[in-house]
């Protein structure tokens, strides 16, 4: 087996995945009508308003906030506000505070709520409103719509929430669990220094805490305002939503859609089943679209998308749902309450998530001596191995394994590399002779043991095709307390809709570190955030036996 690289040695081999997006304001749409909306506090927020061209009276209108600029290419808000208007809309695209033409500071999550309410507000008292509004957008400027949902507006009537969550990501900014990704696009999106334009931030040395270089001063304390904030999750949520979190209390129709690959799918299912099985109003209500495609709407498996249309029918499904919910047009037939893509295998629909029937398909870990010592590894078995056996390595936080892939829609190029280190325990399993259609939740079931007091543990599974092509599928991650002795762990990989062809295998890759997708634990009992000394630590694994470790994955039946 290869020996570990250094931090710094990977990073020196490994082009940096992220450079912070410093951009100026982009040039006004001439068919945008400019308008600056005042808030209750004063503060007055730059909004463009664009009309249907034989608008005759009073129309709904269609909310878009965000942080990424409303006249920007990113997003092409100018493009998705005139398609809404040629279908009879009033299209309101609004920068937040403190972003591009906007004033007041620069703060995300803690002015949504009200800032939703006033704008809204406003919209009503326009000559053109009917006083019925829905709301548009992905990631942050759905964030924006729970939030507006939150502050209880009667004007609001309908919201599209893609690729997003109700929370503030609970693992971007805590002591245990951190992802660089919060802390870059902190950076990026709530720094006011264009100075840092086409640099990097250094995650190489630590304390991880003062990353940020101290002239950016604002961005760096709403650092330490996050991570003071993350270290109780309620209290994060808390402060984000005053009267509390929306999706349990949902009052109006909601179309939630969602990706595979996306780095929110998680959260954006919980809270799907907190809006439709925890008895919110409009439980009945909602729709769900979830495709195989990443968190900016990537295909799966296609390295070239450049060209290629918008998986799930791009703006379609948000122009079928508000004609229903906002012009009252009643659909030709009713929509299915589920659509969702198997990677591979094309769209199905269901009246719930997870669908029905599905069958548990559970696969031993098995022969773990080989987990570190060969590529292929030690086993996935449908059979348990009444042997004992395990796999050890040494986990050395100044030395993490490297992310797999900056995308996970798009093959591994340095897969083998990753899996020949010696800190990486991988399990492969046999070919099935039939397509087997993996749907629904995946976890994985671990004993495992440190000589640190305490551990990162992370589960990756990933698809192997018979000519070396791989895909990762999903990851999950855990902090186990291992002061006391050996624990048993379920690494909760989220869900999946993926077709195994005959002949393709799965593979689970088991280690500690994965950078620079999480920063790595330390090894200690201190925080990942201010921790200075590391500790290198011993791992085990276990298989076999009377309870050994395991994958637990769902096959869906066939209909009879």
């Amino acid at each position: 087996m290869e020996a570990a690289s250094t931090m710094s040695d990977w990073r020196r081999e490994v082009p940096p995945r992220w450079a912070p997006l410093v951009y100026d304001a982009a040039p006004m749409h001439p068919a945008a009508e400019p308008h600056l909306v005042p808030m209750r506090d004063g503060t007055r927020l730059a909004t463009d308003v664009y009309r249907p061209e034989r608008l005759r009276g009073r129309a709904p209108a269609v909310l878009i906030r965000t942080c990424y600029d409303k006249c920007g290419l990113l997003m092409d808000l100018p493009g998705v506000a005139l398609a809404l208007a040629a279908e009879g809309y009033v299209a309101v695209v609004q920068d937040v505070r403190g972003r591009f033409r906007s004033e007041g500071e620069r703060r995300p999550f803690f002015h949504e709520v009200d800032d939703g309410y006033d704008t809204l507000e406003w919209i009503t008292q326009q000559a053109w409103s009917d006083g019925a509004v829905g709301m548009h957008g992905s990631s942050y400027l759905g964030f924006c719509q729970w939030a507006a949902a939150a502050s209880g507006h009667p004007a609001l009537r309908a919201m599209s929430l893609a690729m997003t969550s109700q929370l503030v990501p609970p693992t971007w900014w805590g002591p245990a669990l951190a992802a660089p990704d919060g802390t870059e696009w902190l950076v990026s999106e709530w720094a006011s220094s264009a100075r840092i334009e086409g640099a990097s931030l250094d995650w190489t040395r630590r304390p991880y805490a003062e990353v940020i270089p101290e002239d950016l001063t604002a961005v760096r304390g709403l650092l330490g305002e996050l991570r003071a904030l993350s270290a109780d999750p309620a209290a994060l949520q808390a402060h984000a939503y005053p009267r509390g979190l929306p999706a349990s209390a949902l009052r109006i129709p909601a179309l939630h859609v969602g990706g595979w690959f996306d780095l929110l799918k998680s959260w954006s299912l919980q809270d799907w089943a907190t809006v439709t099985g925890g008895g919110a109003p409009a439980a009945g209500d909602q729709q769900l679209v979830i495709g195989a495609v990443d968190h900016i709407g990537r295909p799966f498996g296609i390295e070239d998308d450049e060209g290629a249309p918008p998986r799930g029918g791009g703006l379609e499904p948000t122009l079928s749902f508000f004609a229903q919910h906002l012009q009252q047009r009643r659909p030709r037939r009713r929509p299915p309450r589920v659509r969702y893509e198997i990677a591979g295998a094309g769209w199905r629909q269901a009246d719930r998530w997870p669908p029905a029937p599905l069958r548990p398909w559970i696969l031993h870990l098995a022969d773990a001596e080989r987990a570190t010592t060969t590529l292929l590894g030690g086993a996935l078995s449908a059979r348990a191995d009444r042997r004992r056996s395990c796999a050890r390595w040494v986990h050395d936080p100044e030395a993490p394994v490297p992310s797999l892939g900056t995308e996970i829609v798009l093959p591994i190029p340095h897969e083998a590399a990753t899996h020949m280190r010696p800190d990486v325990a991988t399990f492969t399993s046999e070919a099935p002779d039939a397509p087997l259609d993996l749907v629904g939740p995946a976890a994985a079931q671990l004993e495992i043991a440190s000589t640190a007091p305490a551990m990162h543990v992370l589960a990756t599974l990933l698809h192997l095709a018979p000519d070396g092509t791989v895909h990762q599928l999903a990851e999950g991650i855990a902090t186990v307390d291992t002061l006391h002795g050996p624990a048993r762990v379920t690494v909760e990989l989220g869900a999946i809709a993926f077709r195994l062809a005959a002949g393709h295998r799965l593979r689970l890759a088991i280690s500690c570190s994965r950078f620079p997708t999480y920063l790595p634990h330390p090894g200690t009992t201190e925080s990942v955030w201010t921790a200075i000394r590391t500790q290198a630590a011993e791992q085990t694994l276990w298989a076999g036996g009377s309870l050994g470790s395991m994958l637990l994955l769902s096959v869906l039946s066939p209909p009879r």
